[in-house]
This record gives C-alpha cells, structure tokens and sequence, in this order.
C-alpha cells in the first residue's frame, strides 16, 4: 500500500508525459478553442478536502456500524480495505492524467501563450506551409498547431492545466463511497436472498 502511494504520488509529480499540441488563434485573431479560455478559479472543494471526506465519512459509518457489530476486527479490516480502495484509485487516475489528460477550461489563462510575430500574420496560411519554416514552434497542416514551448505562465499551473481527465475529485467520491456501499450491502443484506427491511434499503 505504501508503495503504491509513492508511485501515485512520484507521477503526480512529475510533468504530463507526452507533448500536446493545440491551435491558439486564427489568423483574424479570433480564438480557436473558447472553451479553453475561461478565467482560473480556485477550486469550491480542494481536492485535499474531497479525499478527506472521501475517507472519513464512510469511517465514521463504519464506526456507527460498530454499535451493533461490536468488532475491532470489522472496523479495522473495513479501513484498510477502503485505503486500499482510495490509494488504487488514486494511483490509477494520476497514471491516466500523466498518459493522457487533456486542457482544461482554463487551459489558456495558465499557458499565456505569446505567439512569434514572425508567425502571427502567417498562422493557417498557405505562406505558413513549410517545413520547420519556424524552428518547430508551430507544427501540423499549415502550422497552425503549437506547443507548450509559447506559454509564458506559471509551469505548476500549465502542467494542471493539462491534465483535466480523470477527475480528481470524481475518483476520490467513487472509490470511497461504491467501497461504503459494498460494505453496508455486506452488514445489511440488501441484496441477498431475501426480502429486507424498508430501513435496511433506504440506508443503503
């Protein structure tokens, strides 16, 4: 488990693995992609605080369940095995954002792209059709596409910025709430051979 945890935590760290290339503007000056030039927010719940939640709630049913169950063994291998739960997950989505992510909406804000003037007039053109005519910092048909090479930003925040699938928050709320849910299908028997209880299924 802890091995795990640094491998998640060693790839968080590290910078998206491929290049990404993606158009800024058209040669009028309007931009491509607008969905990608919405404001930077600051996150409604971190995601320090949606990994917490994610752990401690179903904690503190299993706690509940301790009531009637009466076992440190329970409790304890229900803990685990949602750290297991949560860890694996983590380590998975920080693998798929690092392989593959994508821009965020606010992809443009972070970059602060600053395009060439040698290229600006030239984006999409047919003059802009050469090979390396521009040192590689444009690239595909009519070197309309660019690199990370033309952001300016803070490189923290480009990296975020280009990592916005899977969610975070998204496989924190998964993992610890579907393994809550197995647990209580486990105590309660919704799903057994067996008619149970109303409060049985409206607590699961």
């Amino acid at each position: 488990m802890a091995v795990m945890g640094a491998i998640g935590l060693g790839v968080y760290m590290t910078d998206p693995a491929p290049s990404r290339s993606f158009p800024i503007v058209f040669q009028d000056g309007e931009i491509v992609y607008p969905q990608f030039a919405y404001p930077m927010r600051n996150e409604i719940v971190p995601i320090w605080l949606a990994a917490l939640l994610a752990f401690f709630i179903p904690f503190i049913v299993f706690l509940i369940v301790q009531i009637r169950a009466r076992s440190f063994w329970d409790v304890n291998n229900a803990t685990i095995g949602l750290l297991y739960s949560l860890i694996t997950a983590a380590v998975f989505q920080v693998f798929i954002k690092w392989l593959i992510g994508g821009l965020r909406p606010h992809f443009l804000a972070a970059c602060k792209p600053v395009i060439p003037a040698s290229l600006l007039n030239s984006v999409g053109t047919k003059n802009n059709n050469g090979n390396n005519a521009n040192g590689n910092v444009a690239n595909g048909f009519r070197q309309i596409m660019f690199g990370r090479s033309i952001c300016t930003g803070d490189k923290r925040k480009i990296n975020d910025s280009l990592e916005s699938m899977p969610s975070g928050h998204t496989t924190a709320a998964f993992a610890g709430f579907v393994f809550l849910s197995l647990y209580l299908n486990a105590k309660l028997k919704v799903w057994s051979n067996y008619h149970p209880s109303m409060w049985k299924i409206e607590a699961f």
